[in-house]
């Protein structure tokens, strides 16, 4: 699994759920690839889900104003 391939299904996670934020447990239930996988490739989950052009939840979760749905 290459980071190109990787940044497409991350990509493709956010499509779906229709947001720009993209936490390690939305992926673990919508993507095809495993979390480790993503975060050892790239370094970290939030490195990834940035060179996805996607923004990091961060930690203690969004606030109201930002959540979607």
């Amino acid at each position: 699994m290459n980071k190109q391939e990787i940044i497409a299904e991350l990509r493709r996670v956010a499509e779906v759920l229709k947001t720009p934020h993209l936490s390690r447990q939305q992926f673990k239930q919508n993507g095809r690839i495993g979390v480790t996988t993503v975060a050892n490739t790239f370094g970290s989950w939030n490195q990834a889900v940035e060179a996805a052009d996607l923004s990091p939840i961060p930690q203690g979760g969004l606030p109201d104003s930002k959540r979607t749905g």
